[in-house]
């Protein structure tokens, strides 16, 4: 019973925690003065849910406009200089936030392992969520978090794997992210 009632309150919570983020990103879309501003607001707002064991680290990719087959890096928390670099261009199919892109579904990884292919210098064991932004089923970027190293999925974190992004252009033709559950 306890129990239960513990569970519902962690989902009340989540929710809500939710509906504060997706207010947060919609005004963050008023207040846009370009797209680098607005999608570091989002990143900072996802960052800062509570209520899933995300590290403080995280970047959104955009599709490049010119080239549909390659990511890229628009926005990053705390990527050392050496991973800027070496993610600033990623192609579809390579690397996690590639392959998420490919197959157009969230990715969990609760370690590095042989699909990251992009390693830094003084990179850490850590995990991922990949996330697609998409506007119905087209794909317009990823957003990627950071995970602790071996992170597993917990009972509350299946949410994560139904997170889904939606993106699509206001009047000054900023991309608008909501976060769904």
């Amino acid at each position: 019973m306890i129990h239960e009632l513990n569970r519902s309150t962690d989902n009340i919570l989540r929710r809500f925690e939710m509906q504060r983020a997706t207010t947060m990103i919609l005004k963050a879309l008023q207040q846009a003065e370009n797209i680098e501003f607005f999608l570091n607001r989002v990143l900072d707002t996802i960052l800062s849910l509570k209520c899933y064991n995300i590290l403080h680290k995280g970047a959104i990719f955009i599709v490049d406009e010119f080239d549909s087959e390659k990511l890229i890096l628009k926005v990053s928390k705390n990527f050392p200089p050496d991973q800027k670099q070496k993610c600033s261009q990623v192609p579809i199919g390579k690397c996690l936030c590639g392959k998420a892109a490919e197959s157009g579904k969230v990715l969990h990884y609760f370690n590095v392992n042989e699909d990251h292919e992009i390693n830094h210098e003084g990179m850490h064991p850590h995990g991922h969520y990949c996330v697609p932004i998409k506007q119905k089923v087209h794909l317009l970027g990823i957003l990627t978090l950071y995970l602790p190293d071996h992170y597993e999925e917990k009972e509350r974190d299946i949410y994560l794997r139904h997170f889904r992004v939606t993106a699509g252009a206001n009047r000054d033709n900023y991309i608008y992210i909501v976060c769904c559950q």
